[in-house]
């Protein structure tokens, strides 16, 4: 079985997000390993089914933009 748990590291600090579920998760097992990535989560189908069918749409409807030039502005607004 695998589950993932976020952590983040605070002024040299482990900082779990959810610390009683990562516990209770380890309790399941004698032996487990655990692997360390900077994966970032990624939108689910439906996410981004609604970002682009209705976010991206209601702005391209209102500003003229297409949903793809819609896409890029907030691509640079928010990742700068």
């Amino acid at each position: 079985m695998k589950t993932k748990h976020m952590f983040s590291v605070e002024n040299g600090k482990i900082i779990y997000h959810d610390r009683e579920r990562l516990i209770t998760e380890m309790k399941k097992y004698k032996e487990a390993w655990i692997t360390v990535s900077d994966e970032k989560p990624t939108r689910s189908n439906q996410q981004n089914s609604y970002y682009w069918g209705v976010v991206n749409k209601m702005i391209s409807d209102e500003t003229g933009y297409t949903a793809q030039e819609v896409h890029q502005i907030l691509l640079c607004k928010c990742l700068g």
